[in-house]
């Protein structure tokens, strides 16, 4: 039976749904989540599913993000770094733009939503590039290249900021299904 919709692709859960990577935590749980099982959804989606469910879910996702940041900041890489990255995703939903900002000092990090801090660099991107950066689907200096990303501030320290997180191992898409 034809549903008008039988080529359309549901958008990407922003829970996992069991038997899925992850430790079973939901973005409203109020616990940090493993975004590891997120990360496998956005390698095998294209890219109107992940902006459709970044649209629906922003702020829980950007909030899972931005939590779990500091559990993934790796301090050897930002030895002697002493700084703020602002991030500002573009296009939401009725205008504007969602700002968190990194502080990064001695040693650690400090993530917060909004801008209350003067940045050295400020990073902004469109909601899929940001998400596929920010799952290890995407190079930062593909995406600078090609106009997908764009740096206001210090550029050298713009190119270092990836290094400073773990991030998920990237996802190859399926081929054939």
């Amino acid at each position: 039976m034809d549903d008008g919709q039988s080529d359309r692709t549901p958008p990407l859960p922003v829970e996992p749904t069991a038997g899925e990577a992850g430790s079973g935590e939901s973005l409203a749980s109020g616990e940090p989540p493993d975004l590891t099982w997120y990360a496998e959804l956005v390698g095998k989606a294209s890219d109107e599913e992940v902006l459709e469910t970044f649209q629906r879910d922003r702020d829980a996702l950007l909030d899972a993000i931005v939590s779990t940041m500091e559990d993934r900041f790796l301090p050897e890489m930002a030895k002697g770094v002493d700084a703020v990255v602002q991030w500002n995703v573009l296009d939401r939903p009725g205008g504007g733009e969602d700002t968190f900002q990194v502080k990064i000092h001695d040693g650690s990090c400090a993530t917060t939503r909004g801008a209350p801090d003067l940045p050295r660099v400020t990073i902004s991107m469109r909601p899929v590039p940001f998400t596929r950066l920010i799952t290890g689907q995407a190079n930062p200096m593909k995406l600078f290249t090609f106009g997908k990303l764009s740096i206001q501030g210090d550029l050298a320290l713009a190119a270092r900021v990836s290094r400073f997180f773990e991030l998920p191992k990237p996802v190859k898409p399926s081929r054939g299904a």
